[in-house]
């Protein structure tokens, strides 16, 4: 398998899981914002905050992503990723 080119300045389409982890979501995506920012790198969250939507957002990031040949970037523990 020959593995995809991807741009360093492809879009990120960041799915990052509130549920997953210790309370800290607000504080992560704060964290991912201005690393996002600071890099001039365009970026789109979509936040999960309930575990019935991650699937449904993992999916529309996808599809997103796919549109733009962006990444799409899981932001969570082993729940989140293997989603």
């Amino acid at each position: 398998m020959t593995p995809l080119a991807i741009s360093n300045r492809a879009p990120l389409f960041i799915v990052p899981n509130a549920g997953s982890g210790r309370g800290e979501a607000e504080s992560a995506r704060r964290s991912i914002e201005s690393a996002c920012a600071q890099a001039q790198r365009e970026h789109h969250i979509f936040q999960v905050d309930k575990h019935r939507r991650l699937l449904p957002c993992a999916r529309e990031a996808v599809e997103r992503a796919r549109g733009v040949q962006g990444v799409v970037v899981a932001a969570g523990r082993d729940g989140t990723i293997n989603a």
